[in-house]
């Protein structure tokens, strides 16, 4: 087994000791005006609305579900008090620029 090197030293030779604190930790609450959500979230399969425009929703409800069957996906759930002003499609800024379905 090869010689181990203790954290603190090794923290200490790579000159690194400066950059070692405790991040301040903040709690102050975070205010959202607006919330985009898109439907696919990168591997598997896009997921549906359950809500429309108009509807209110609360945190945690449940407001886009993977169809039967798809396999690999992920349902959506509101992350905030509101509610659904749209439910549409946008145009990614991605080099691929695809159109991406999502709820605002």
């Amino acid at each position: 087994m090869k010689d181990m090197i203790p954290t603190k030293r090794l923290v200490a030779r790579l000159g690194i000791s400066a950059y070692d604190v405790k991040a301040p930790l903040s709690e102050q609450e975070v205010w959202a005006s607006e919330v985009k959500l898109f439907f696919s979230q990168r591997l598997g399969a896009p997921a549906q609305a359950v809500v429309k425009a108009g509807d209110n929703v609360v945190k945690g409800d449940l407001i886009a579900v993977i169809p039967e069957g798809a396999g690999l996906g992920a349902n959506l759930r509101a992350s905030i008090l509101g509610q659904v002003s749209r439910v549409d499609q946008l145009v990614l800024p991605t080099p691929h620029s695809a159109l991406q379905k999502s709820i605002l």
